[in-house]
């Protein structure tokens, strides 16, 4: 062997080794998240809306002070979740216009994101919205959409838009994003359960639309249901399958939301003493697949809170830590909390 071929076989075995000793590179992960953030105001009269409550000279005496006690909170949580990996979407609800949200993105805690967003206002009597937040950075919008929840036999019915946003990412790959808040049961469960079902059907018709057009569409639901993973419009209308009860992707949808297993928090909402998933993620089947949820491993769907976000009663009884209690500012955090799962391209 010549001393120049030993050389050269030398340096070949090093750089061997040290290629098969480094670590592979994963790929990022980003969040995806949903948070409903209770009645983020601004304080200015809007004559299109019923927005009286929340001005300074309101009910709920909301002031610009207030409002930036909202914000700070809501960027803080949304910092924390992101505090190792950036967000990807973010979807709200209970927000009032573009307006705060562009001023949610310029919070000092989450501007260092390249953060864009969708969003339109819906025909809600009190001018509540959904909106959806991305990162400019890793997705650009192709396509907006903006589906109306209508009741033949209710012809003044209004309520919240849901979202349908389309996005390419920086490697080409298409996600349809949906943005929901359907109608709530203040009425009673049983006596508003149309509105939800006619709001699931809406949403229903739009999915189908996706996956008639391309069977392994990229698709991510999430929002407020104001019902639970088990209930009709989720489970009969809208067709979701828990995702542990895998059926070999028979189905278009499944729901990834669970509560949390050993945590005094069972849920990501407080209501009459129990907690309960009305925020929810649910994924197409093709997503599934992608993100080998179903698999041994982990939980995909995270409840994210911390000690300032929960409030204990002299019964030691642990719900919320409310913006408002009533009508009277108390300074905390949301009566929802924020739930997510992580995604890697």
């Amino acid at each position: 062997m010549t001393k120049k071929l030993a050389v050269f076989l030398f340096a070949l075995l090093v750089v061997f080794q040290v290629n098969a000793s480094s670590p592979k590179r994963m790929a990022p992960t980003y969040k995806v998240i949903f948070y409903n953030i209770e009645n983020l105001f601004d304080t200015i009269d809007d004559p299109y809306t019923n927005d009286a409550e929340f001005l300074p000279n309101g009910t709920y005496k909301y002031t610009s002070k207030i409002y930036q006690t909202h914000l700070d909170r809501t960027s803080e949580v949304l910092s924390n979740i992101c505090e190792k990996d950036a967000p990807l979407f973010i979807g709200l609800s209970e927000i009032e216009n573009k307006g705060v949200l562009q001023d949610l993105i310029k919070q000092p805690s989450i501007e260092k994101f390249n953060l864009g967003i969708v969003h339109q206002n819906s025909p809600d009597d009190r001018g509540i919205d959904v909106g959806l937040i991305y990162n400019k950075d890793i997705c650009k919008v192709i396509k907006e959409e903006y589906l109306y929840v209508s009741i033949d036999t209710v012809p003044d019915f209004r309520t919240r838009l849901i979202l349908h946003a389309t996005f390419e990412t920086y490697n080409g790959t298409i996600l349809h994003v949906y943005v929901n808040h359907w109608p709530s049961r203040r009425e009673g469960e049983k006596e508003s359960e149309y509105k939800r079902l006619k709001a699931a059907a809406t949403l229903k018709a739009s999915t189908d639309d996706v996956m008639k057009k391309d069977a392994n569409a990229n698709i991510i639901i999430m929002g407020d249901f104001n019902d639970y993973p088990t209930n009709a419009s989720i489970t009969q209308v809208l067709g979701a399958v828990d995702y542990k009860n895998m059926d070999n992707f028979k189905s278009d949808l499944y729901n990834i939301s669970e509560a949390p297993v050993g945590q005094v928090v069972k849920g990501s909402h407080f209501y009459k003493g129990e907690w309960g998933n009305l925020d929810q993620i649910i994924l197409s089947k093709n997503l599934i697949r992608w993100l080998g949820i179903g698999a041994v491993g982990g939980v995909p769907y995270t409840i994210y809170y911390n000690e300032k976000m929960l409030y204990t009663d002299k019964n030691g009884v642990v719900s919320t830590n409310r913006i408002y209690a009533g009508t009277r500012f108390v300074g905390g955090y949301s009566d929802h909390l924020p739930v997510y799962f992580n995604i890697r391209f």
